[in-house]
């Protein structure tokens, strides 16, 4: 992709660094080299983080119209035409989970397309990526061209790592290096194939035999402030981390210092790609070693008055027309509010029940979170209804394990009965019989109950081949209207 706009203009700059950049800059080139002096270049670093599939623009706090991918790749492209070859962009992780409709749709297959189309160098799967699923994730990461990076995380015991450790990439001379460093939450099924060690053992292990291949370390992380705080103090090697997770907004990076005592720079850019970040930074090579001289951080606002990138805007809107699929017409409307009765959720869970055999089915209530409106229910409508992809699993209870796994969590079910006081459950009934804490029920239910139980984590389970979304779809189309 090549940029159709003009370059995007600096800021103003202090007297003291603009006196450093100016030295670093002759005619504003970078790898500039004197025949005496030392070597200089000038590199650009393009980040962005959790952006949680909002491909499209959206309205966020008190900000309105804001964000939107198509958007994000002008921005993009302004920055590589004013700093042609040297400009490095990132992505630090949450890109599936939570997102709109298209991202529901194509279980993140859309938004990895886009970056594809923007060129990003790099990025490191956040916790979100792991909850469509890991064959779905190495799926989608083998469709790129760049590196999907995760050091510390393995498959099975003892297995190797889920994707490559680091990737060096050279500019003008300088060789970086990206150390991806994540995490996932053990508690959800979908990772319970999974290992994860300590990020810092891990940046630990990998970082002698990377610095020896590089001359600049980035730890590429979705870890959160706290643990980036962390790991910049205690491993030494890292130069620049571009953290993710915990969504802040840094207008300048941070300047930690490291165990060695050497400078550590922190950046994150927010959260839902309302803003991207840029670093510059201004390096030196005296003596074989490059250093890090100046720096300047900054986040771009991506506003309603930045053109969209037309092919990413055509790309969006192809992938979008599937979504358009009208599967039934609804005369009613069926709310889903956040505590009491929910039309949505119980007619949700009676059609998991209706179209997997099972004693009774349960649905985490947070898994519904949103309802139908009378006119024509789209795809759309069912990505929106439930955006969380979750997989419906067979499992097989005492009477006992289900009264517990009841109690813990606010649930719709279908096929059972029971009363609620505070976190006491009690009348329980399975197919109108009262429970028998010994006998054993097989019930299906949504994998997100299962992530929230601390009575039931790892318990085994089957698949039953659905989804909750596709199970609504499929549903809606048999009904074709909805009526009173």
């Amino acid at each position: 992709m090549r940029s159709r706009f003009s370059t995007f203009g600096w800021p103003v700059l202090s007297a003291p660094l603009l006196a450093a950049v100016l030295l670093f800059s002759p005619g504003c080139r970078s790898g500039a080299r004197s025949d005496k002096g030392p070597i200089r270049l000038h590199l650009t670093i393009l980040h962005v983080n959790d952006t949680h599939g909002h491909l499209y623009p959206h309205d966020f706090n008190r900000e309105f119209n804001v964000g939107g991918a198509a958007r994000m790749a002008t921005r993009i492209e302004q920055v590589r035409r004013e700093r042609p070859g040297r400009t490095l962009l990132l992505h630090a992780g949450d890109i599936f989970s939570r997102g709109g409709p298209l991202t529901v749709y194509t279980a993140g297959g859309a938004d990895m397309q886009i970056m594809q189309i923007m060129g990003f160098d790099a990025m490191v799967p956040g916790n979100g990526e792991f909850y469509t699923g890991v064959e779905n994730l190495k799926e989608k990461a083998a469709q790129v061209d760049f590196p999907v990076l995760m050091a510390n995380v393995h498959e099975g015991t003892g297995g190797g790592s889920l994707f490559p450790p680091f990737a060096v990439k050279t500019i003008d001379g300088l060789k970086i290096g990206i150390l991806g460093l994540g995490f996932f939450k053990d508690t959800h099924p979908a990772t319970w194939g999974l290992t994860q060690r300590s990020p810092e053992a891990a940046a630990l292990e990998h970082l002698p035999e990377l610095r020896e291949k590089v001359d600049l370390v980035i730890a590429l992380t979705h870890l959160g402030i706290e643990l980036d705080l962390r790991l910049a103090a205690r491993v030494p090697g890292i130069d620049v981390i571009v953290g993710g997770h915990s969504h802040e907004y840094l207008t300048q990076p941070r300047e930690l210092t490291g165990p060695d005592g050497n400078r550590v720079l922190y950046v994150q850019a927010g959260i839902f790609g309302t803003h991207m970040g840029r670093l510059d930074l201004y390096l030196e090579k005296s003596g074989g070693a490059w250093q890090i001289r100046t720096f300047q951080g900054k986040l771009l606002p991506i506003t309603a008055d930045i053109p969209e990138d037309p092919q990413v805007a055509q790309l969006l809107a192809e992938l979008s027309r599937p979504l358009q699929e009208v599967l039934c017409y609804s005369h009613v409307t069926m709310e889903n509010p956040p505590q009491g009765c929910s039309p949505m959720g119980e007619f949700l869970v009676q059609a998991i029940h209706r179209h997997l055999p099972a004693q009774a089915a349960v649905l985490f209530r947070p898994a519904v979170q949103s309802g139908i409106m009378p006119g024509p229910v789209s795809m759309a409508d069912v990505c929106r209804i439930h955006s969380w992809r979750s997989r419906v699993l067979r499992l097989s209870l005492t009477g006992r394990q289900l009264e517990r796994a009841l109690a813990e969590q606010e649930v719709f079910a279908a096929g059972l009965r029971f009363q609620r006081s505070g976190d006491r459950i009690q009348a329980v009934t399975v197919s109108g019989e009262a429970i028998d804490f010994q006998q054993t029920y097989h019930i299906v239910a949504d994998e997100a109950w299962l992530m929230n139980l601390d009575s039931l984590q790892h318990i085994p389970f089957q698949e039953t081949g659905e989804r909750v979304d596709t199970i609504l779809a499929k549903h809606l189309k048999e009904v074709r209207v909805l009526r009173k």
